[in-house]
């Protein structure tokens, strides 16, 4: 009987924990690919070094995709959809760190690009490196970690670097 209550209890805790990272990883294949995608045009442009505005910007280290940064902005994403507006601030008052932290991400930096209008992936990367703040972004050292997303025609980029 002893056995039997242990199998079971092994079971059960299996199960929990295969659910557990079934929710964890409840990305679909169509929010990694998109993040994928701007993952490959974003450290295109940080190993070759930019001009963003006024400022040359040498090559930088490449950044890798985080679940949790793609889950923040893709709640952003679908929040500025609904409000049908394009802007930084959540319509509960969130900020970039604020819905990164939101997802169990412990950040030791953060940033976020916004947009909307664009077609596709390679689009509103190059919108973004055309603008001086956004290229910055994009371009800064300081994050080692990326998230993508969009919802209709508005898409988020947010940065991280995690806390040690």
């Amino acid at each position: 009987m002893r056995g039997l209550v242990v199998r079971t209890v092994v079971s059960v805790s299996l199960f929990l924990v295969l659910a557990l990272a079934a929710c964890a990883g409840g990305l679909s294949q169509q929010q990694w690919g998109l993040a994928e995608e701007i993952l490959q045009h974003v450290n295109a442009a940080r190993t070759s070094g930019r001009t963003c505005g006024s400022s040359t910007r040498p090559p930088v280290a490449r950044v890798s995709l985080s679940s949790q940064l793609i889950e923040a902005a893709q709640v952003h994403s679908d929040d500025m959809m609904a409000m049908n507006e394009l802007k930084h601030t959540g319509s509960d008052g969130s900020t970039p760190a604020q819905r990164i932290a939101r997802t169990g991400y412990r950040a030791a930096a953060t940033g976020e690009n916004a947009a909307w209008n664009y077609n596709s992936e390679a689009a509103v990367v190059t919108g973004w490196l055309a603008s001086e703040p956004h290229c910055n972004s994009i371009m800064s050292g300081s994050y080692t970690e990326i998230g993508a997303a969009r919802a209709g025609q508005y898409w988020t980029l947010v940065f991280a670097r995690p806390r040690q």
